[in-house]
């Protein structure tokens, strides 16, 4: 499943795949999660079949300005530029999420895999820690691509049902309704599920 994963995102990103090699195979076995001298393996690796392009990339927060660029039709992201297709025409557009994003270089990066992703038609996992940005940047990406989003929140409380319906009480009588997951499913909406780890 994971080459599967990784063919579609070099097929999306197209004439960067070569540079974009070693970070996705990195992203792939998650590297950040592995032991020290596992990395420093992979790192060689890299640097033996790659060059220089096989070196851990230093763009994690520091440095220059990375050029960013949203539009109706395109995003442009340093070098790269990905387009848009236009928005379905039987979207709600009361679920698509209206943000005003100050970019930062961590989070612009971060932006700019969600959407090689996201155009592969992979699921995305974000980790981080609490106000890194996770739900601004799913926001984002959202109103980028005029996507419809629904979101839920996981608790230890959470069981199977809670997931598949809801209950709310009208009129002093219960009615079940397709929770966010369902609906999400049967109307192709994009759904973020928060507190995944709980």
């Amino acid at each position: 499943r994971q080459l599967i994963t990784m063919t579609r995102f070099l097929k999306v990103a197209g004439g960067n795949a070569p540079r974009g090699i070693p970070a996705l195979l990195r992203r792939t076995i998650l590297y950040d999660f592995t032991s020290v001298a596992y990395q420093e393996v992979i790192d060689s690796v890299l640097r033996l079949r790659f060059g220089e392009d096989g070196a851990l990339p230093g763009d994690g927060g520091a440095g220059g300005d990375l050029a960013f660029e949203i539009t109706k039709t395109y995003v442009r992201i340093g070098e790269e530029t990905f387009s848009i297709p236009p928005p379905r025409p039987d979207a709600n557009a009361a679920l698509i999420p209206r943000i005003r994003f100050f970019p930062m270089r961590t989070q612009v990066n971060a932006f700019r895999i969600m959407i090689q992703e996201f155009a592969a038609g992979t699921n995305l996992l974000l980790l981080g820690l609490q106000g890194a940005g996770k739900n601004t940047l799913c926001d984002l990406l959202c109103q980028t691509f005029q996507r419809e989003r629904l979101y839920i929140q996981l608790s230890r409380d959470t069981s199977a049902s809670t997931l598949l319906s809801k209950t709310s009480i009208v009129r002093g009588r219960v009615q079940f309704e397709d929770s966010p997951l369902v609906e999400a499913a049967r109307k192709g909406y994009l759904l973020v599920i928060d507190e995944l780890d709980k």
